[in-house]
């Protein structure tokens, strides 16, 4: 089971009447998955709130609105949620509005977390899927392409040729992905900038996390946290 699959499941079939069960692919799916983990975690948080404490009254239709027009459709599930629970008084529905619209102070909770992201978009964009070639200013590149200026990591493999750089988003943050060729063989490095990351990391200091068969290697320096996957 996917990421998108379990979120949609989990607020298409929502209930306010009772305590969600989970089948046995997504309790299996949440065991391994410490995003979903927290969505679900968050999603019953927010039922047992409504359920229990809050009087019954219709959402303005304007607040509907407000948030259709607000929400990207990367971020939906939250929309989806907010939108389902009709019964919420104004005063709930403002709280909810002040926690959904600040700036978050970082979108990738867990180093695991980032490691699986990191880790898809690896795989799913091979070193032969980039143009060859690099940004003549990689600072400039990172400002206009994911809005903070970038710099290139220092490796443990000497040698290691810059091939190809693109943007992608991890979770629902923007990043660079950067591919390098090593003796024949393509790894990828990880750039995103330090206040997206909702959790300590000490500068300079290398964590090493192990996926079946890739080895993922994080470090924070320059104010940006670096994912090398091999």
């Amino acid at each position: 089971m996917k990421c998108d699959e379990f979120k949609t499941n989990l607020i298409d079939n929502d209930t306010l009447h009772s305590v969600r069960k989970f089948s046995a692919t997504e309790q299996e799916h949440i065991e391994k998955c410490d995003g979903c983990r927290a969505f679900a975690g968050f999603n019953q948080k927010l039922d047992n709130i409504i359920r229990k404490e809050l009087q019954q009254v219709a959402v303005p239709a304007r607040v509907k609105e407000r948030l259709r027009q607000n929400q990207e459709p990367e971020n939906n599930y939250f929309q989806k949620t907010i939108l389902k629970l009709t019964l919420l008084p104004a005063v709930a529905i403002t709280a909810l509005l002040v926690i959904f619209f600040l700036p978050d102070n970082g979108s990738l909770t867990s180093m695991n977390q980032m490691s699986q992201f990191a880790i898809t978009d690896h795989i799913n964009h091979p070193g032969s899927s980039f143009a060859k070639g690099i940004p003549p200013n990689l600072a400039a590149w990172g400002k206009e392409k994911i809005g903070r200026a970038i710099t290139a990591p220092v490796l443990p493999f000497a040698g290691s040729i810059l091939v190809g750089v693109t943007k992608c988003i991890l979770g629902d943050c923007k990043a660079a992905h950067l591919s390098y060729e090593h003796n024949g063989k393509h790894f990828s490095v990880f750039v995103i900038p330090e206040e997206e990351i909702d959790f300590a990391m000490n500068k300079d200091k290398n964590y090493t996390v192990d996926f079946e068969n890739h080895q993922v290697t994080l470090w924070k320096s320059n104010q940006q946290v670096y994912i090398l996957v091999i």
